[in-house]
This record gives structure tokens, C-alpha cells and sequence, in this order.
């Protein structure tokens, strides 16, 4: 391993905890190294904008999907703050809040809110390289020559074979980065399973261990009339859904002692929104009736199987996680 590569990774480790800034800089970098691995020249110039777009799709894809803080809630970086205001413009004008990574809307968004994005990467360039680009150069009194950078042009430049280094060890670059990116949203978040949250956005695909369908045969035991969570009304089996009353996008998990049967309408309206305290305490009243429910019929009608659900449900209720992640999920 080279001088390069150890100072790189000394850089990510041990950079200053103000915001995630250097992690989704130095994201960006490595991902584009692979756009260059086959130019020959012997110097390489990426552009900032190039930089700036590919740390947009990281924070739109955390906030799209989770609603992460990437620094102290008071002060967001700028390129967060563009992020939010454009998936506002982009479920309003969709209609839907379902959540969606940022490559598979990004031709849409550069087109139908053209203005918002080109202004947003242009004032995210100013930005980052005022407060980012010259000091991932810096650590403690040593300075380092990643690339080679001048606040008044709107590139960077480096070797071919130090950022041809950094394409073929992108891997452990990223788990390192990932790794460091979520201990630094600890810091911010109070949101459970922050490391899976930050490494799955790699995948580009966000998939649910179970269909929901599956905590049905254990939801009807309480609710077989199908009565609405939410609105209190009888849900017409077209029009049946399951709802995380604390928010998915908060849990990352798929839960039976918080899931309820609501309105397929009831949940879109509802979205992301953070449960109220009459919410919550009509759910732990759900929990401790479909516990002695499913007490009652779980040997005759399961018998061993899916036993590991019910024993997680008991553990749930004993160690009070309604009340728990609901105080989370209000200040995160």
C-alpha cells in the first residue's frame, strides 16, 4: 500500500466531526476515479460540479429515504438544505412520498427543476470549496497532495496513477468512508441501524425482508374486522395496507408490535409523519390485547413455528420499544 493511499485513509479517519462534508467529498472522488482509470494522460482534472453532484445524490438519498441530519440541526450544509427543498418540489409536484433513489429521478429532476438544481450545484460549488476542498488537505500541522487545488478554478487536478490508486482499492475505501459517515451521524441521529442505513444506499436497492402480508395472520387475531389505525372506519379489502405507525423511514425494520392495518388513502396522507401521543398510546393499548390474544392461540394455531416472532413481540412490550423509539424517532 502506498504513502497516497495510507495519508488518504488517515484523512478520512481522523477529519473533524463538523459535518459529514469530507465523507460525501471524498464518496465522490473515489466513485468518479473509475470514470478516468483508462485515460492515459498523465494529469487528470475532475470538476467540482462533477463532485458536487455526486454528494447531492448521497444526501438525497439518506434524506429521501431516512431524513438523516448530516450536522448539528441548526446548521445543515448548504447542499442539504437544496437537497430537501428539491424532494419537496419533487413529491409535490409527484403527488407521492414514496421514497426514490436519486439515479433513477436524476434526469428528471436536472429537466423539470432545472432552475432549482443548477442553482443548487452552482452555490454547493462555491461552498464546498470554500469549506471543504482545501481543508481535506490538511491534518493537524501536516498538509498533503491528494490534488492539486485553486479556489479560483472549478476543477481539481491529479496524478493518473494516484487517482487510478484510489479506483482500485474503491471497495475498502468505501467501507471505510461508510464506516466513518456513520459514526459521524450517531453523532447527529438519534435513528437505530445507522451503519445499515449509510451502506445500503451503495446497494441502490432497498428491499424489505418480508412482504407485510406476512404479519396479517398474526394482526387478525386483534383486528379481524380490519378496522382503520388511523381513521377509525372498516377498511374494504381493496383498500387494505399496513402502516409503520413510527415511521419505516425512522425503524429500518419491519415490526409486528408496530405495524397496524390502515386505509391504502389513510397511509399516503400520512407518510412520514411522527406518531402523536394519542397514536402511541393507542398502539401500546393494541399491543397488550394482541399479546394475550396471540398467548392464547399461539400453540394450537403456530405451535413452534414462527415462535421467534411472538418471543420478539414479548420483548418488545417488556422493554417498553413503543415508548422508547417514539422518543427517539421525535428527536432525530
Amino acid at each position: 500500500m502506498s504513502k497516497y493511499l495510507d495519508d488518504f485513509k488517515l484523512i478520512i479517519r481522523e477529519c473533524d466531526y463538523s459535518n459529514t462534508y469530507k465523507m460525501a467529498w471524498s464518496k465522490a472522488i473515489v466513485e468518479l476515479s473509475g470514470k478516468y482509470v483508462n485515460d492515459n494522460s498523465s494529469t487528470i482534472t475532475i470538476k467540482i460540479s462533477d463532485i458536487a453532484e455526486k454528494m447531492f445524490k448521497y444526501y438525497w438519498d439518506q434524506t429521501i429515504y431516512f431524513n438523516l441530519f448530516q450536522s448539528a440541526p441548526n446548521q445543515p450544509p448548504v447542499i442539504l438544505q437544496h437537497v430537501r427543498k428539491i424532494i419537496d418540489l419533487y413529491q409535490d409536484y409527484k403527488k407521492d412520498y414514496k421514497p426514490v433513489v436519486f439515479n433513477k429521478v436524476d434526469d428528471e429532476i436536472k429537466t423539470r427543476f432545472k432552475s432549482e438544481f443548477d442553482k443548487a450545484i452552482k452555490e454547493s460549488v462555491r461552498n464546498i470549496k470554500d469549506n471543504v476542498g482545501p481543508f481535506f488537505l490538511n491534518y493537524k500541522k501536516e498538509k498533503f497532495s491528494f490534488y492539486v487545488f485553486d479556489k479560483k478554478l472549478d476543477y481539481i487536478t491529479f496524478n493518473q496513477c494516484d487517482l487510478k490508486e484510489l479506483y482500485q482499492n474503491q471497495q475498502d475505501l468505501f467501507d471505510l468512508i461508510n464506516y466513518r459517515w456513520s459514526l459521524m451521524l450517531e453523532d447527529y441521529n438519534s435513528s437505530p441501524r445507522i451503519g445499515k442505513k449509510v451502506r445500503i444506499m451503495d446497494e441502490q436497492k432497498i428491499r424489505r425482508p418480508k412482504a407485510l402480508t406476512f404479519f396479517d395472520k398474526f394482526l387478525d387475531y386483534e383486528n379481524e374486522e380490519h378496522v382503520c389505525f388511523i381513521c377509525g372506519k372498516k377498511i374494504p379489502s381493496e383498500e387494505l395496507s399496513r402502516d409503520h405507525v413510527i415511521p419505516w423511514s425512522y425503524m429500518y425494520s419491519d415490526d409486528l408490535w408496530n405495524l397496524v392495518y390502515v386505509h391504502k388513502g389513510c397511509n399516503s396522507s400520512k407518510s412520514n409523519a411522527t406518531p402523536t401521543i394519542d397514536e402511541i398510546n393507542k398502539l401500546k393499548e393494541r399491543n397488550l390485547k394482541l399479546q394475550s390474544e396471540l398467548h392464547e392461540v399461539w400453540q394450537d394455531a403456530f405451535g413452534s413455528k414462527n415462535a421467534k416472532i411472538l418471543q420478539e413481540f414479548d420483548y418488545a412490550i417488556e422493554h417498553d420499544f413503543v415508548d422508547k423509539f417514539y422518543l427517539g424517532c421525535r428527536g432525530c
